[in-house]
């Protein structure tokens, strides 16, 4: 059969539009063309894949479809060869490496610093000010991640939230560019590169010194600094600064942009918001919350899920195989480009009625377990799953029940906020709400 989609004569305003626009680009590949998609970046021949059952084939089949080698050529020059950008025996063993970090044994641990953190937020915010939601509420996550997998806290690691934004930037420009050029060229995105890895690597260096004092912390530092290699020797700094910066990078932006998506929502919905205030208030009574409250607040978990059905923060991912294959009824090149999106298939009519609607109640009684796979995908699949799913719903639901029942957050504004893609699936415009707090905490 012949792969339906777009023809080497359309490369340039292709390009163009997806860099302009890579959202409703893929959009569109999806609408003209169907499950299986043909574009071009560059010379580079991509097939855009929205069939949940060959998603399901590349992204369980990782020792044939492995991270795509243009992606970890954006991605080398910030976080080397960490876990992103490894493939086969590499990959699981720096999987094996990190999993401590992020067992369910954990996550009772945490649960006690995230809600101190969240509690110490929420008293900063004064009564009228107007928070910008993408800034305060990304803060608050990241200092979660820093002190769960670093055993850091804020101060440890200055304020590297400006570059960490501008290496989320970078990686999208890097990732639509044809042919990226090389890192000698003094472009400026080159320049940005450069000096945001040197600040970056600063910042990590330091939380590693601060480890090498003999103890176990009991965090992902002092689980790389006690692990070996695959030939059985300690790892070197080199490998523990790559995964130590891949956490870095990797939790910067995601709870954090959920947890935005969630209270915007939350402020254009009332009935919604009425029905987690209602949860809130009965399963907590007023205090603060707890691991074992986490089974009783299903409706607040529902609104998280619907969030990342919404906006997966991971809203496209790619590979490429390592031989050629067959797929979808279709013949591939070795080291074709393929993408799939959990943001097209969670927003296919066929799949979720009504798509563009926020609608909590589709994931009643736990629905997504009965649903077809990779229909609902947000944190991925298969062997390269996100690792620290379990943590970012333990935050995120933790956080939002805390912030519903202390805080009345009302919107300043009244055009809606859209998504918008780079690397990372952000927003078009400041989220800015105003404060409000309750006389007293929501309890019944």
């Amino acid at each position: 059969m012949t792969l339906p989609g777009r023809s080497p004569a359309t490369v340039i305003s292709d390009l163009r539009w997806f860099r302009r626009d890579p959202l409703n680009f893929v959009r569109f590949l999806q609408s003209e063309y169907g499950e299986f998609a043909r574009f071009y970046i560059g010379p580079f021949q991509a097939c855009l894949v929205t069939q949940p059952e060959a998603v399901g084939t590349i992204l369980q089949n990782a020792d044939v479809y492995g991270m795509d080698w243009l992606l970890q050529g954006v991605l080398r020059p910030f976080v080397g060869n960490g876990i992103i950008t490894t493939n086969g025996a590499e990959h699981r063993h720096a999987r094996k490496l990190i999993a401590p970090a992020f067992h369910h044994s954990r996550l009772h641990q945490y649960t006690d610093f995230i809600v101190q953190y969240a509690q110490e937020t929420i008293d900063e915010w004064q009564e009228g000010q107007v928070l910008h939601l993408q800034q305060v509420i990304p803060n608050l996550t990241f200092r979660v991640v820093v002190k769960a997998l670093f055993n850091a806290h804020r101060e440890d690691v200055g304020n590297p939230f400006d570059a960490l934004t501008r290496t989320i930037q970078i990686f999208g420009e890097t990732w639509r560019q044809p042919v990226p050029l090389p890192p000698w060229i003094p472009t400026k995105i080159n320049r940005d590169t450069k000096r945001i890895i040197h600040q970056l690597d600063e910042v990590i260096m330091a939380i590693i010194r601060k480890h090498q004092d003999g103890q176990d912390h009991g965090d992902l530092i002092s689980t790389l600094l006690n692990a070996v290699d695959q030939d059985g020797k300690p790892l070197s700094h080199r490998q523990i600064r790559d995964e130590v910066m891949t956490m870095f990078v990797a939790g910067q932006d995601s709870t954090g942009f959920t947890l935005s998506w969630a209270l915007y929502h939350l402020s254009q919905d009332p009935a919604v918001q009425e029905q987690v205030e209602a949860e809130v208030a009965e399963v907590l009574g007023g205090r603060a919350p707890t691991f074992a409250d986490l089974p009783r607040l299903t409706y607040t978990q529902m609104v998280i899920k619907e969030v990342l059905r919404l906006y997966p923060i991971a809203w496209m991912t790619s590979r490429a195989p390592n031989q050629d294959v067959e797929l979808g009824g279709y013949t591939f090149k070795k080291n074709t480009l393929f993408y799939v999106s959990p943001f097209l298939n969670q927003h296919r009519p066929d799949f979720f009625p009504d798509p563009e609607s926020f609608r909590p109640e589709r994931f009643a009684d736990e629905a997504e377990k009965k649903w077809p796979k990779y229909r609902y995908f947000p944190f991925g699949g298969g062997p390269r799953i996100c690792a620290g799913q379990a943590l970012a719903m333990l935050q995120a639901t933790l956080i939002l029940a805390m912030i519903v029942q202390q805080l009345d957050l009302t919107r300043v504004e009244s055009t809606p906020v859209r998504p918008h893609a780079v690397a990372a699936l952000g927003f078009d415009r400041p989220i800015l709400m105003r404060v409000h707090h309750r006389e007293r905490a929501l309890a019944y």
